[in-house]
C-alpha cells in the first residue's frame, strides 16, 4: 500500500508539473500570438541613385560626341562616345534589376537625373575640350600636321598660354606654314622680341606670303633698320601688298633723314650718293 501510495504521489507530481508548464506566464495574455509581419525590405537608394546618374552622364557624354561627329569627328569625340554608351548600359542595367523599386522611387530619381543636367554638360564639354587640344598637340608636334600646329598654336596664344603657343607655332612653322609663321611673328612681338619677331616675317616672306613681307618691313623700320625695310616692302608690293607699295613709296623722305641725322652716304664716282635701298625688285 505504501509503495502504491508513493507511486501514485510521484504521478500527481507530475501531472500538475505538466500543466504548470502547458498555463501562460502571469501577465499574458490568454489569446494567441499573432504571426510576425514580415519587414519590408528598404529600396536600394544608393545603387539607384548611382544608376540614375550613370545614364544621366552617359546620355550627355554621348550628345556631345554626336555634336563632336557633326563638326568633324576626333579621336576625342570618339572616346567619348563610348564612354557614355558604356555608362548608359551600367546605368539601365542597375535600374532593370531594382525596376520595382526604382518605380516607386521614380519621381526622385527623375529629380536628380535632371537637376544636375548643366553642370554635367558643361563638365563633359571641357573634358571634350581638353581631349581634342591633347590630340591636336599629338598632330602637330609628332604627325607634322600643320592644320594642327596652326589651329592649336593660335587659340592657346589667344589664351596666354604662350611658351606651349610658342612651341605649336614655331613648329609648323619649320614645316613650311605661313600662316604659323605670321602667328609666330605677332606673338614674340607681343612678349618683347621685335629679333624674334622679325625672324618669324621674315620666313613668312620668304614663303611669298605678302602679309610676312609687309610685316617684316614694319619691324625693320622699327628696328631702325630702313635698308631692310626696303627690301621687304618690295617684295610685299611685288606679290600685291598696296600697304607694302605705300610704305616704300615713303621710305625715300625716311632714307634722307636717316642719311643726314645718322649716316655718312656713299658716293660713287660720278659723285651722286649712293643707298643700297635704292634697286629694283
Amino acid at each position: 500500500m505504501v509503495v502504491e501510495r508513493s507511486h501514485a504521489e510521484t504521478q500527481e507530481k507530475r501531472t500538475m508539473a505538466e500543466d504548470l508548464s502547458r498555463r501562460p506566464a502571469e501577465g499574458d495574455s490568454a489569446t494567441p500570438a499573432r504571426p510576425r509581419r514580415r519587414r519590408r525590405r528598404r529600396p536600394p537608394v544608393g545603387p539607384l541613385w548611382l544608376a540614375t546618374l550613370l545614364l544621366a552622364n552617359g546620355v550627355v557624354a554621348s550628345g556631345i560626341a554626336a555634336y563632336d561627329a557633326a563638326l568633324g569627328a576626333t579621336a576625342s569625340g570618339g572616346r567619348l562616345l563610348a564612354g557614355g554608351v558604356t555608362m548608359i548600359i551600367l546605368g539601365v542595367s542597375l535600374l532593370l534589376m531594382w525596376r520595382r523599386a526604382a518605380g516607386a522611387m521614380r519621381g526622385r530619381l527623375l529629380v536628380l537625373g535632371l537637376g544636375p543636367l548643366p553642370f554635367l554638360l558643361f563638365a563633359w564639354f571641357i573634358i571634350w575640350r581638353i581631349g581634342i587640344s591633347a590630340d591636336l598637340s599629338e598632330a602637330c608636334l609628332q604627325d607634322d600636321d600643320v592644320e594642327a600646329c596652326h589651329t592649336l598654336g593660335s587659340v592657346k596664344a589667344k589664351r596666354g598660354r604662350d611658351d606651349d603657343a610658342r612651341a605649336l607655332l614655331r613648329h609648323g612653322c619649320t614645316l613650311l606654314d605661313a600662316r604659323c609663321c605670321l602667328e609666330l611673328g605677332g606673338l614674340e612681338r607681343r612678349l618683347g622680341s621685335e629679333a624674334l619677331a622679325l625672324d618669324a616675317y621674315q620666313a613668312a616672306c620668304t614663303m611669298q606670303d605678302r602679309i610676312g613681307c609687309f610685316r617684316a618691313g614694319q619691324t625693320a623700320l622699327r628696328r631702325d633698320n630702313v635698308p631692310m625695310a626696303d627690301v621687304y616692302f618690295a617684295a610685299g608690293c611685288t606679290l600685291g601688298d598696296m600697304n607694302s607699295c605705300q610704305e616704300r613709296e615713303a621710305l625715300p623722305r625716311e632714307l634722307d633723314h636717316e642719311h643726314s641725322g645718322h649716316h655718312h652716304g656713299e658716293h660713287h664716282d660720278d659723285g651722286h650718293p649712293h643707298s643700297d635701298h635704292d634697286h629694283d625688285h
